[in-house]
């Protein structure tokens, strides 16, 4: 015979929110109305445990896909709009700037472009007036500030 969901028992009984325990005793006019904020501890029958135990299932397996599933939607790659000028140096083939956002992309010779963000002007007018860009780049941006890569360098082609 299975419990009767409305019977009492010790503190291995399952927890039921009072808002429910409401409900049911709407359905069930034998049930005693019970306040709102109910702490009382009630059985289940063993089909109710099941149902309940293949909710957690059902809802862990949800939640477990979610998160394996690929990373909210993410650029692979920046496209720059950043228009680059030439630059004369030895590491450094174009340098953008963009005065609104203050950010800097730096296009290396290798093919390899970097976006470092806060970027003052100021640095940007240096790095631009520097005997060695790549020497200042080294000194003053590079390890200073936030960069992410816009493209990796190019493989040399053999």
């Amino acid at each position: 015979m299975a419990a009767d969901p409305t019977q009492r028992v010790g503190d291995n009984a399952f927890h039921l929110p009072g808002f429910l325990i409401q409900n049911l005793s709407r359905e069930d006019p034998n049930v005693e109305t019970l306040h709102l904020f109910s702490t009382e501890h009630y059985s289940f029958s063993k089909r109710d445990r099941m149902l309940q135990s293949l909710l957690i299932i059902c809802i862990s397996t949800v939640l477990v896909a979610a998160a394996s599933a690929e990373p909210s939607p993410t650029p692979d790659h920046i496209t720059s709009r950043i228009p680059r000028q030439s630059v004369q140096s030895s590491a450094i083939a174009k340098v953008g700037y963009s005065k609104r956002r203050h950010i800097l992309e730096i296009e290396f010779v290798n093919g390899a472009v970097y976006r470092y963000f806060d970027i003052p002007l100021s640095v940007h007018r240096d790095l631009m007036s520097a005997e060695s860009k790549a020497r200042f780049y080294d000194s003053n941006i590079r390890k200073h500030y936030h960069s992410v890569v816009v493209r990796q360098r190019q493989k040399e082609q053999d």
